[in-house]
């Protein structure tokens, strides 16, 4: 019996899904009460509570903080049911084409104006002056 109540104490949800490890905990606590030393409600949340992880922190606090002691079912429910909701919303926050930016560098040289495209002098030929007629 020993060894049991020891298992419960020290269940954590590790690598389990949240309803393996949630099975595992009524599984340990109908041997318990087989044995003749159910655990309570109360010894069952902190157990369960205590072995989830951190993304689950929040429904820890409310389940914790609530004036009546939450029966295991109803515990199992409510994780399940933050579990599914976590699920969902990774689901719908992990875009497969997340946004992204382009970023474009202009130069000074695009924006001034073109030079004149007459031969270069360099190669010995002038423009051709414009003469004005009077």
């Amino acid at each position: 019996m020993i060894h049991l109540k020891d298992k419960l104490t020290t269940i954590t949800c590790g690598s389990l899904s949240v309803t393996d490890f949630l099975i595992s905990i009524k599984q340990i606590a109908d041997e318990l009460t087989a044995l003749g030393a159910p655990p309570s409600d109360a010894d069952l949340l902190v157990y369960a509570t205590r072995g989830l992880g951190p993304v689950y922190k929040e429904l820890i606090t409310t389940i914790r903080t609530r004036d009546s002691v939450v029966p295991f079912k109803e515990l199992f429910d409510q994780i399940i049911n933050h579990e599914t909701f976590l699920l969902n919303n990774d689901k719908h926050n992990s875009d497969p084409h997340p946004p992204t930016a382009h970023l474009a560098k202009h130069s000074l040289s695009s924006y001034r104006t073109p030079k004149p495209t007459f031969p270069s002098p360099a190669l010995g030929f002038l423009p051709t002056p414009v003469v004005a007629h009077k």
